[in-house]
């Protein structure tokens, strides 16, 4: 996004967007919205509403622009613009359901932190778990994860 400026002092609040998409959680709905060219001014934007059954709190999406949701208490669930799949201890390799983060690095792995079992990498068929009985975590409550362009996990 750029902001064009009127002068040093003001900004104007026309804001150029070009082959985006914003998606906004909220405590009561998923919320996209997109364009391919666009310029904005104060206006109405045109919003899609997603039903979920419960709150989202944690997004990430990956390489196949699946979105994935941390659902606190259940799990995760990946929508794929068209389905729900849910992930949880039950039916996966996840050793928790209070998923805190999530993030994907550029192999394709996806990687959840957990609130009390450490950090699970599910590279789309196996589920590994990291915690601090089998590797250098300090702590097996992880609330957030990034990866750099060199895929270093932080």
């Amino acid at each position: 996004m750029e902001r064009q400026r009127r002068n040093k002092s003001q900004f104007d609040n026309t804001i150029n967007i070009k082959n985006s998409k914003l998606i906004v959680l909220t405590f009561i709905a998923l919320l996209s919205f997109s364009c391919n060219k666009a310029t904005f001014e104060p206006q109405e934007p045109t919003w899609t509403n997603y039903e979920t059954p419960y709150s989202a709190s944690v997004i990430a999406i990956d390489q196949q622009n699946n979105k994935w949701f941390s659902i606190i208490g259940y799990g995760v669930s990946k929508f794929d613009d068209a389905n729900w799949t849910s992930f949880n201890t039950n039916n996966s390799g996840l050793t928790s359901n209070s998923i805190t983060a999530i993030a994907m690095d550029t192999m394709g792995n996806k990687w959840f932190g957990t609130f009390d079992s450490g950090v699970v990498k599910f590279d789309g068929v196996n589920w590994t778990v990291y915690n601090t009985a089998n590797s250098g975590l300090t702590s097996n409550t992880v609330t957030a994860i990034a990866v750099d362009p060199d895929g270093n996990k932080w």
